[in-house]
């Protein structure tokens, strides 16, 4: 009597779970999905409200996909994004995010190169939030939870730590007045940081906290 459980998967299915198929697959889908989050950023630029509520429903999206990916073709349950201890470690990444950040100001203060010249209402700081989360939830799934992991399949941790590391500050060469510098920067001080973040806990929490932050 054979095992239906040590049944090797069909020819189609060990194609769509190799690490590279991954990447392409997957990781289009969540890219797909995060540029239509940022069209409706754009779309309700004057409603931050309507653009938060937007983010949140295509996050929500983005998430059934990744965990639909990890049950289906995977066949494994997503624990990166398992809900006990999400909200523990969410904080904690936003809170040292924000530590890291207001350290990093008072040094620029210090050396004469940041001034505080006035106050803006905090409401100012509502069109940030659907930024944050769009780019902390979307990034976090594409570079750590497919990019990272994939890599890690193949080739082990650390190269996955450099090459996903690199990749990301790479990408951000898109962006408005992008320069190689400025990638370089972002590997160094944001890649290898949240994949760390990542490889710390094995779980994506921690990494958006202070992706998001």
């Amino acid at each position: 009597m054979i095992d239906s459980s040590d049944a090797k998967p069909p020819l189609w299915l060990r194609f769509l779970q190799f690490p590279l198929t991954r990447i392409v697959a997957l990781g289009f889908a969540l890219v797909f999905m995060m540029a239509v989050s940022d069209g409706f950023m754009q779309k309700f630029k004057g409603d931050p409200f309507a653009s938060i509520a937007a983010v949140v429903g295509m996050t929500a999206a983005a998430l059934a996909v990744y965990i639909g990916w990890a049950r289906i073709i995977e066949r494994r349950p997503a624990l990166e994004l398992s809900l006990p201890g999400a909200g523990k470690e969410l904080g904690t990444g936003l809170l040292i995010g924000a530590g890291l950040y207001t350290v990093c100001v008072l040094i620029l203060i210090g050396l004469g190169v940041y001034r505080v010249e006035g106050l803006n209402p905090w409401t100012f700081v509502i069109p940030a939030v659907a930024m944050a989360l769009s780019s902390g939830m979307f990034e976090e799934l594409v570079f750590r939870g497919v990019l990272f992991r994939s890599v890690e399949d193949l080739f082990g941790s650390w190269v996955a730590l450099l090459v996903s590391a690199a990749v990301f500050g790479m990408v951000h060469l898109l962006n408005p007045a992008g320069t190689l510098g400025g990638a370089i920067f972002i590997s160094i001080e944001a890649g290898l940081l949240l994949a760390a973040a990542y490889m710390l806990t094995r779980r994506l929490w921690l990494s958006i906290g202070f992706h998001m932050s």
